[in-house]
């Protein structure tokens, strides 16, 4: 006769979960008609914000991420700063590119994005024009390169960036300048990739780079696992011991 079924010990320690949406509402600020168009097929809803004057992080609040790409000059390059930053401190994402490092003050952003721990790479004055390929890949299990062919990544601008203080280095151009970089925020993290977005400027392998980055941008860095206690492992595998002798002796 049946008296219990302990059928359901098989998923005592198994956890399961529906598998992520990675298709992300993000806010593309940039001041060139730069065409990312190639962020569709990844599911993206991109949302072009034209060079903004007086941006808030309000304003962004209803995005997973921002994507930003200065070609001009932005009219408001503190103001856009500062509103990255108060956004990222709220936890979204933030993806800096080309020319978002290079001075002079209108290419460049400014204002406390620039502060230690928040863009991953300093302002430089010049850049590196040609084909630079990834040479470098410090971090190859990174979730940036996630399906990314790295041997095929190129970019025609690099600037002549350095590694903020603290930020972590994924991988660095052919020329010597860090090419993927980013800093972890309590709930985000702030991206850097040492290139220029436009879709006329990459390779094909790029475009699954970009995703990638804004994906990760919006994800918090998970706390160290805390391991079961002995008392816990002992509870278990008495439970599952159980189980077995109750199956060999056919109550189950």
């Amino acid at each position: 006769m049946k008296r219990a079924n302990f059928r359901w010990l098989t998923t005592l320690a198994l956890v399961t979960a529906s598998p992520a949406s990675f298709a992300l509402n993000v806010a593309y600020i940039e001041d060139g008609g730069t065409s990312v168009g190639y962020l569709t097929p990844f599911g993206d809803n991109v949302t072009v914000i034209a060079n903004p004057t007086g941006l808030t992080a309000s304003a962004l609040s209803g995005y997973n991420a921002v994507l930003v790409a200065s070609n001009g000059e932005f009219s408001d390059p503190t103001g856009i700063g500062n509103a990255l930053t108060q956004y990222a401190n709220a936890g979204g994402g933030v993806v800096l590119t080309e020319f978002d490092f290079q001075s002079p003050t209108g290419l460049a952003l400014g204002g406390t994005i620039n502060n230690p721990g928040y863009s991953p790479f300093t302002v430089s004055s010049g850049n590196y024009y040609g084909t630079h390929t990834l040479s470098t890949v410090f971090q190859s299990s990174s979730p940036i390169l996630n399906g990314v062919n790295v041997s095929s990544v190129t970019t025609n601008y690099a600037s002549t960036v350095g590694l903020s203080a603290g930020a972590t280095l994924v991988a660095d151009w052919s020329n010597g300048s860090p090419a993927i970089a980013y800093n972890s925020l309590a709930n985000s993290k702030i991206v850097g990739l040492n290139l220029y977005p436009d879709a006329a400027f990459l390779a094909s392998a790029d475009y699954a780079l970009v995703a990638n980055a804004l994906v990760f941008s919006t994800q918090s860095t998970p706390a160290a696992p805390v391991p079961l206690p002995a008392s816990a492992w002992l509870m278990l595998s008495g439970v599952v011991g159980f189980g077995a002798f109750a199956r060999r002796r056919g109550i189950v």
